[in-house]
């Protein structure tokens, strides 16, 4: 792994004359941030951390964990910016109450509402009222692009855990391929995930995006 060494500006100032490390360090540094070496800045067209800035900063993406914040029914992206894509990453989901369903949904933004779980992203059925966790990954591109609707792509359907034995979620309803249908032409501007009726009580979710071109 090349390393990545930062330059002042006095380093590359004009008149100067630059030492060997800085010279070493303009050679080697495009080869650090392609390499991904630990200060560099990150490449935004790769997935990221919705909220890093370079590389091995220690930021995760991280909007909930059940550790931290405690039981929760949905939750909500920050306001999504321009220009990436998104994923929502939930691992080790738990859910309390007696209904065992969850959903994936987007916020329209000239709607101003959330639509029903029914038209939206989706909603899936547990079936099972055992003890369970479930693992799931939601991709939904150039979502703050404004237009008559908006595709998730996810873990078809997301995994679920009943103490050794992994199985699939049922599907309930929306998610048969087709996308989020609007009445106008909006933007989806924030993701939400949680119980459709119940809470999350174990687990944690995290927020990527990657550079878009749109």
């Amino acid at each position: 792994m090349t390393t990545w060494t930062a330059l002042s500006n006095s380093a590359v100032g004009i008149g100067g004359l630059p030492s060997g490390a800085t010279v070493t360090a303009l050679r080697d540094n495009p080869v650090a941030v392609a390499e991904g070496a630990t200060g560099a800045p990150l490449l935004s067209s790769g997935w990221h951390p919705y909220d890093a800035v370079t590389v091995g900063d220690g930021v995760t993406g991280e909007l909930w964990s059940f550790a931290a914040d405690g039981v929760v029914q949905y939750v909500t992206t920050p306001t999504l910016e321009a220009g990436y894509d998104y994923k929502l990453i939930c691992l080790g989901i738990s859910f309390n109450g007696t209904s065992n369903q969850f959903t994936f949904n987007g916020y329209l933004t000239t709607n101003a509402a959330w639509p029903a779980a029914s038209a939206g992203f989706g909603m899936w059925d547990i079936p099972t009222t055992a003890s369970y966790t479930v693992d799931a990954e939601f991709v939904v591109e150039r979502p703050m692009i404004a237009r008559l609707g908006h595709t998730a792509i996810y873990t078809e359907p997301p995994l679920i855990s009943t103490g050794i034995t992994a199985s699939r979620a049922t599907v309930y309803v929306g998610f048969t391929g087709n996308p989020i249908i609007h009445n106008t032409r909006q933007t989806v501007s924030m993701l939400r995930f949680g119980g459709n009726t119940n809470s999350m009580d174990a687990g944690a979710i995290y927020l990527h995006r990657r550079k878009n071109a749109l």
